[in-house]
């Protein structure tokens, strides 16, 4: 016979396996379509509303600018017509223009030493001034008279 061993022999690989049972676990079936279809119909509706208000700025911005244009283009014709005026205004109110138009338009003449006349008071630096007597003053007389 044979060479005795003392190996083991492993009697569980000739045991019978038991499969495990697998059962069927039932859920509800949920209607995913309808709530998908709302999520995304949601979504759409978010982002039409963010373009439609990135639209409205941008028109809002256009208008803006171009009212600001409007303006430094009214800005820079009333500087320069300002700056017009003031030339004029310097011209007419120069000393020549001034004695020309006194010559010519109201026919008045350099001042001769024939037409200066110089008056001579005898009372030197004395003025006198009278005082009109008011109704107040009259009233306050009067008054006054009642109690002496």
């Amino acid at each position: 016979m044979g060479a005795s061993s003392n190996l083991a022999y492993d009697y569980k690989r000739f045991e019978e396996r038991k499969k495990p049972q697998i059962s069927a676990v039932k859920t509800k079936v949920k209607p995913k379509k309808q709530a998908t279809l709302a999520k995304a119909i949601c979504c759409m509706t978010v982002v039409v509303l963010m373009l439609s208000a990135l639209i409205y700025t941008r028109v809002i911005q256009a208008e803006l600018s171009l009212d600001y244009n409007a303006a430094v283009k009214e800005l820079n014709t009333l500087k320069g017509e300002n700056s017009r005026l003031q030339i004029k205004v310097e011209q007419e109110f120069s000393p020549d223009s001034i004695e020309q138009i006194a010559r010519n338009d109201l026919n008045m003449q350099e001042l001769d030493n024939s037409k200066i006349e110089y008056i001579q008071f005898s009372d030197q630096d004395k003025a006198t001034v009278i005082k009109k007597q008011t109704f107040f003053d009259t009233v306050s007389a009067w008054a006054s008279g009642l109690f002496r």
